[in-house]
């Protein structure tokens, strides 16, 4: 694959996994206020956190990892984020068919797995890539596990508000 295929996949994978954040995110709050200018705020909530989210990872993910800064560069790590956070796509079908099709109310039970599978995958990457063990597979779990948090809790705030 050359440089220029990864770079546009990895363009895609961050847009894919972006428009599916940003989905759950209107989902979420769906219930609270069926609205559609209330979904169209949720939503471009949650893209903007997850966009935050993912540069702020990136940004970690190249100043703790020295062999993956050498290797891979900056160009690297987004392709391993793309690659990893797209993993989002099944969970955000489950969270579709689970509301429409099943009339149950799971969206963040499905965000949160989402988030975190994403998280061991982008570490799993890394550590495939040459990167070292700790900051390679813990930092995307610890900041996937508090990227989670902060999405259940502004989540909640965002409903409340929008009440």
């Amino acid at each position: 694959m050359t440089q220029e295929t990864n770079q546009e996949g990895s363009i895609f994978s961050r847009a894919v996994a972006l428009f599916c954040f940003g989905l759950l995110g209107a989902l979420a709050n769906r219930r609270g206020n069926p609205a559609v200018e209330a979904a169209l705020f949720y939503g471009g909530s949650a893209l903007v956190i997850t966009w935050i989210f993912l540069k702020t990872l990136g940004c970690l993910v190249y100043a703790t990892n020295a062999p993956i800064r050498r290797t891979c560069g900056w160009a690297g790590i987004k392709l391993v984020l793309g690659r990893g956070f797209v993993l989002i796509v099944p969970f955000t079908a489950l969270a579709l068919i689970a509301e429409f099709g099943l009339g149950w109310y799971a969206t963040q039970a499905f965000a949160s797995a989402g988030i975190m599978s994403a998280g061991a995958a982008v570490g799993a990457d890394l550590i495939r890539l040459g990167g070292r063990k700790l900051p390679s597979f813990a930092l995307p779990m610890l900041a996937a596990l508090a990227f989670s948090a902060v999405w259940l809790g502004l989540s909640s705030t965002l409903r409340e508000a929008m009440r």
